[in-house]
C-alpha cells in the first residue's frame, strides 16, 4: 500500500516530458511489498480454498499451507518479481510503439532528413574568412570556424545551392531546404523573424528534444519556404500571402518519432526573408517517390556533405520508428525470455519444496493410503499445495503490473493513446512458463507411490 501511495504521487506529478522520481522509487516499494505481503497471499488463498472447495484432497493442502505460508511462497517469490516486470513491459510497450508509428511519421516515411551543424574544411564560399580552398574530398564544406564566429550553423549559401542543385538533379526527388534564420544565435525558445522582433516558437515551441542554436550548438529557427511546406503538409502550412516562415527546426531532429513529426508551422508561425541566396542551410528533407531513389539520396548525401547532424547516414521518419520498434521487440523479447526461465526455475524449487514435504510426511501419508484414501486423493493434495502459491502469486503480480502499466500510460502518454494491453505473445509466453512449471511438479508425483506402499506402513 505504501508503494501504490507513492507511485500515485509520482503520477501526478508527472507529465509528458518529465517522469518524477517518486514514481520509480514507489515501483521499487511495490516490488519489495509484493514479497512481503506473498505469505499473506498464500494464506489467504488457502483459507479461500478450504471454505468453497470440498472434499479432502482441498481440506488437506489448505491446512498444509496454512500451517506454514511461508515456506509454500518461498520457492514462488522469484516468479513475483518476473511476472510483475514482464507484465509492466508487455503493457508499456505496445503504447510506446504506438506513440512513435503516428499518423503523421507514416506520412513522412518516404521523406529523408538531414542536418548540416558545421564543416571541417573551408569552401567556396565569398564569405569564408581565410580564403581556404575547397577541399577536394568534400567540394560542399563551410568554414566551421567562420560559421561560429558569425553565429551560424549549417553549409555555406555556395555549398547550399550545389548541394540543392545535385539533390534536384537526381530523378524523384523533392528537396525542402531549411535554412538557418538570420540573427538565430539565440535558444532555441526566441524565433527573430525579420522586422517582426522577437516572437514565440511558430507552432508552440520547441518539443521534448528540442535544441539550442548559436555558435557551435545543436539546431534552432529555421526558414522554410511555404512551397516546401505544402509538399509536407503534416509539418503545417504558412498563412495566406506568406511565402517563407520562421519554424523551430530543432524539433525535426528529436529521437522520438512522435515529436520529430510535430507541426512546426501555423498560420501564426512569423515570415522570414524569402531570398535565400545569403542563408546558411541547416538542414535539408528530400521527398523521394521509391526506395531506390531514396538510397541514391541517401548516398549522394553521405558522400557530399560533413556528417549528419545525428552522427549516422540520413534516414526517413518512417526508419526511425521501426529503429524504436526493433529496440522496443529486443526488450520485449529478453523479458519474455526472463520471465520463462524464471517460471521453470519455480517449478523446479517446487519440485524440490515437493520432494521435501514428501519425505517429511512419509507417516502420515502412507497411514492415510493403508488406511482407505485412494492415491489420487494424495496426488491432488500434493499439486494443491504447489500450484495454489504459484497461480496465487502469478495473479497478484500480473494484476498489479497491469494497474502500473496502465496509470503509467495514462500519465504519459499523448491523448489518445490506447489503454494497454498485452499481446498474444504475453499470455502465449505466461501459459508455456506455467505449463513447464506444472511438468516440472509433476515428476516429483512418482515419488509418492514409493513412499506410501502397504510395505513400509511398520515404522521403527
Amino acid at each position: 500500500m505504501a508503494g501504490i501511495v507513492l507511485f500515485a504521487l509520482g503520477l501526478a506529478a508527472t507529465n509528458h516530458n518529465r517522469i518524477a522520481p517518486s514514481l520509480l522509487l514507489g515501483l521499487i516499494v511495490i516490488m519489495i511489498g509484493l514479497l512481503v505481503a506473498g505469505p499473506w497471499i498464500t494464506a489467504q488463498a488457502a483459507r479461500l480454498l478450504r471454505r468453497f472447495a470440498s472434499g479432502a484432497a482441498p481440506l488437506l493442502a489448505a491446512r498444509r499451507l496454512a500451517d506454514n505460508p511461508k515456506l509454500a511462497f518461498r520457492s514462488v517469490s522469484g516468479l513475483v518479481l518476473a511476472v510483475f516486470l514482464g507484465t509492466v513491459v508487455a503493457g508499456i510497450l505496445p503504447a510506446v510503439e504506438y506513440t512513435a508509428a503516428s499518423p503523421r511519421a507514416a506520412a513522412l516515411s518516404n521523406v529523408l532528413l538531414d542536418g548540416f551543424t558545421s564543416a571541417p574544411v573551408c569552401g567556396n564560399d565569398a564569405n569564408c574568412s581565410g580564403g581556404g580552398a575547397t577541399s577536394p574530398a568534400n567540394p560542399l564544406a563551410g568554414s566551421s570556424a567562420h560559421q561560429q564566429r558569425i553565429g551560424l550553423e549549417g553549409l555555406p549559401p555556395h555549398a547550399a545551392t550545389t548541394l540543392l542543385a545535385g539533390l534536384s538533379a537526381i530523378k524523384g526527388t523533392t528537396p525542402i531546404p531549411i535554412y538557418t534564420q538570420p540573427g538565430s544565435g539565440q535558444p532555441t525558445g526566441q524565433n527573430i523573424a525579420p522586422g517582426s522582433g522577437p516572437a514565440a516558437n511558430a507552432a508552440g515551441g520547441p518539443g521534448p528534444g528540442g535544441s539550442s542554436s548559436g555558435p557551435g550548438g545543436g539546431f534552432g529557427n529555421g526558414v522554410i519556404s511555404c512551397a516546401g511546406l505544402r509538399e509536407l503538409a503534416v509539418l503545417g502550412q504558412c498563412a495566406p500571402g506568406r511565402s517563407a516562415v520562421a519554424v523551430p527546426a530543432g524539433n525535426l531532429f528529436d529521437d522520438n518519432p512522435r515529436y520529430s513529426t510535430q507541426p512546426i508551422a501555423s498560420a501564426s508561425s512569423p515570415a522570414a526573408t524569402a531570398n535565400f541566396s545569403r542563408l546558411y542551410l541547416q538542414a535539408v528533407l528530400v521527398k523521394v517517390n521509391n526506395a531506390a531513389t531514396l538510397e541514391k539520396v541517401r548516398t549522394y548525401l553521405v558522400t557530399h556533405t560533413p556528417q549528419s547532424a545525428s552522427g549516422t547516414a540520413p534516414r526517413t521518419f518512417g526508419e526511425a520508428v521501426q529503429a524504436r520498434a526493433v529496440i522496443a521487440d529486443t526488450v520485449q523479447r529478453l523479458i519474455d525470455t526472463a520471465v520463462i526461465l524464471t517460471l521453470i526455475v519455480a517449478g523446479c524449487s517446487l519440485a524440490v519444496s515437493v520432494g521435501g514435504s514428501l519425505v517429511e510426511r512419509k507417516r502420515p501419508f502412507t497411514l492415510l493410503r493403508v488406511t482407505g484414501t485412494q492415491l489420487a486423493t494424495l496426488y491432488r493434495v500434493v499439486l494443491l499445495e504447489a500450484v495454489l502459491p504459484l497461480v496465487a502469486a502469478t495473479i497478484l503480480a500480473g494484476a498489479v503490473a497491469y494497474f502500473v502499466a496502465t496509470a503509467t500510460v495514462e500519465a504519459i502518454a499523448p491523448s489518445g493513446t490506447p489503454v494497454p494491453a498485452p499481446g498474444g505473445v504475453y499470455y502465449a509466453t505466461m501459459a508455456a512458463g506455467l505449463a513447464g512449471s506444472l511438468l516440472v511438479i509433476l515428476t516429483s508425483l512418482p515419488l509418492l507411490r514409493r513412499l506410501t506402499g502397504a510395505a513400509g506402513v511398520r515404522f521403527e
